[in-house]
């Protein structure tokens, strides 16, 4: 009776495998520490945060220790709170001016029509399958979306993921929306044609 072999994955490979794993986790988990205090914008104790991230307590210990060690959170003892440093707010304060570079003029035009509309008016840009937001100025209104800063949303979900593909080519758009597709499936309402059309009602009337 022949015999087969299942070949074996050596320990070594298994090992790094893991340890790569690890630190994507890791890291995703940092990220997502430094939006939260992005939103709550207020020093916070280990309770709390395991609490609206649903860390595991010690996993939320060893990161909060790493991120003082590294210098990129500040650990109130007293208070037992930690809150993102200096280092942080400096880590990326150059990213706005960096996206707006040779606009110089969008910031004020921005205002203007925020001035003039009282409407919210956003600035975004292209990211991958997602559009960013890269400037917002708020509505004066008691009720209003606001998005985030830096938030993402699928390029086919948004009227604004729709403007920006409206200067793209057919071709682009084909390939997008395929790739959306592998990424988030058709059970998300995604599907060729309503984007496609979508796309062409911006280009014939100019607004989404």
């Amino acid at each position: 009776m022949a015999t087969l072999n299942t070949p074996r994955i050596p320990l070594a490979m298994k090992t790094t495998a893991s340890k790569m794993q690890s630190t994507v986790k890791s890291a995703s988990r940092a990220l997502e520490l430094l939006a939260h205090f992005d939103q709550v914008r207020r020093p916070l104790p280990l309770n709390q945060i395991v609490a609206a991230l649903g860390y595991p307590v010690s996993s939320a210990a060893v990161l909060l220790r790493s991120l003082v060690t590294l210098g990129y959170l500040h650990h109130d003892r007293a208070a037992r709170t930690y809150i993102p440093s200096l280092k942080v707010a400096r880590l990326a304060s150059w990213v706005g001016d960096y996206f707006l570079e040779g606009d110089a003029d969008i910031a004020a035009l921005v205002a203007q029509l925020q001035d003039k509309s009282g409407e919210t008016i956003i600035v975004a840009v292209r990211n991958s399958l997602h559009v960013q937001y890269v400037h917002v100025a708020s509505s004066r209104e008691a009720l209003q979306f606001v998005p985030q800063i830096g938030a993402m949303r699928p390029l086919w979900q948004t009227p604004t993921g729709w403007c920006l593909m409206s200067r793209l080519l057919d071709e682009e758009i084909e390939s997008l929306v395929k790739r959306s597709i592998a990424e988030f499936g058709t059970q998300s309402g995604l599907d060729m044609a309503s984007v496609k059309a979508s796309v062409e009602q911006v280009r014939k009337v100019g607004f989404a």
